[in-house]
């Protein structure tokens, strides 16, 4: 009726969405953790620096980082003090509806005539 091979696709997908639901529902971006942008970036950079803190480019990008960094919470900490919450500083605007593009119709041949 059914064949191995389809058997064992079947239950490894299921296992395949098992394992990246429960990952999902453990990730700390949904634990409500407010993950801070350039963070990653932040930690890459000065485990870099610390190997080698000669280098002036990861001095120059930690320093560009940071600056970036900056300026990111100002403009979050402005968005919620004109929004009055942070509910509604983080929503992103979003459009209501998309225009369609018109489809160009197709020209028709003009022969001349013989």
């Amino acid at each position: 009726m059914f064949s191995m091979s389809r058997i064992s696709t079947v239950l490894g997908t299921m296992l395949a969405l098992t394992v990246f639901s429960a990952h999902a529902q453990t990730s700390p971006t949904t634990t409500g953790t407010v993950k801070k942008p350039l963070s990653q970036a932040i930690k890459s950079v000065g485990k870099n620096l610390s190997k080698d803190p000669d280098n002036k480019g990861l001095q120059n990008a930690s320093e560009k980082l940071d600056a970036n960094q900056q300026k990111i919470e100002e403009r979050r900490a402005d968005r919620i003090e004109k929004s009055g919450s942070i509910e509604k500083a983080d929503k992103v605007d979003k459009v209501d509806k998309v225009e369609k593009v018109e489809k160009i119709e197709k020209l028709e041949k003009i022969g001349r005539g013989n």
